[in-house]
């Protein structure tokens, strides 16, 4: 009859090689996968798919730009900005001529 220690040994030792095994497998299914994906990247771009995909996806986003209204928004955007800029000049202007006015009106009734 076996002992237990013995029974409780084996089966350890049955497990951990099943274990092992196991991992031996999985470490030599991921590198066949990334050897495969490695290899399939270098032919996407040797093919020059890449290349075409990326021309067709930027042309697809300034269409989509020219749809949204992007391209004319920021227009807008900066022609508002150059406006603010505009106005504060005319402002800035306004008052100094609002300032000689009030000094030549002072000047004229000391006179």
């Amino acid at each position: 009859m076996r002992r237990p220690k013995d029974t409780l040994k084996r089966l350890t030792d049955a497990t951990k090689s099943k274990v092992k095994e196991q991992a031996d497998s999985g470490e030599q299914l991921v590198s066949k996968a990334k050897d495969l994906a490695t290899d399939v990247q270098s032919k996407y771009v040797e093919s020059g798919a890449k290349e075409k995909v990326d021309a067709f996806q930027s042309q697809i986003s300034r269409t989509f730009d020219e749809i949204s209204g992007e391209a004319m928004y920021q227009l807008v955007q900066e022609r508002l900005a150059e406006q603010d800029r505009f106005n504060d000049l005319l402002a800035t202007k306004l008052h100094e001529a609002l300032e000689r006015i009030s000094k030549l009106e002072k000047q004229l009734a000391d006179k």
